[in-house]
């Protein structure tokens, strides 16, 4: 007499591993894929925070009466952001620390006196603005490195 149980056959214990090959590496794959688009979409998140947060600080500095800050400082660039405990990379290193530590790199790009328009007139009186880029660099999980830039308009209050 024959119990209700049934055993596998060859053919059917073969057809199940060939399925198995065939979709684990797919699913891991598409996990993959999926972990990867999340990392680059926090990292996204991150790097408008950290654009945002360096040109909150360059707005600050230009409304600032303090020596060396005002829209003045921004002329010479260089200085502005590069002098040791002074410049701008120094005082905004606590709030920049954090994003820097997880691999993301900023530049500051800083125009030249323009308009209310975007455009050079010629006009000392016009001419009272900069165009103020904050490019964002961090690694990409797919390998290779995205860019984040954000820009601003900053000036001086008409007197």
């Amino acid at each position: 007499m024959r119990h209700g149980r049934r055993a596998f056959t060859l053919i059917e214990t073969v057809l199940v591993i060939t399925v198995i090959a065939i979709t684990v590496p797919l699913s891991t794959r598409m996990m993959g894929d999926a972990s990867a688009d999340r990392a680059d979409s926090v990292n996204a998140l991150r790097a408008g925070t950290l654009a945002e947060a360096v040109l909150e600080s360059v707005i600050a500095d230009v409304q600032s009466d303090a020596a060396g800050l005002g829209v003045a400082a921004l002329a010479d660039a260089a200085a502005y952001l590069g002098t040791p405990s002074t410049g701008f990379r120094d005082r905004a290193a606590p709030t920049t620390r954090f994003y820097t530590d997880l691999g993301f790199t900023y530049t500051l790009d800083i125009g030249p006196l323009v308009a209310s328009d975007g455009a050079t007139s010629g006009d000392d009186d016009l001419d009272r603005f900069r165009v103020v880029t904050a490019r964002v660099s961090w690694p990409s999980a797919r390998g290779g490195n995205l860019e984040l830039a954000v820009s601003t308009f900053v000036g001086e209050v008409m007197p």
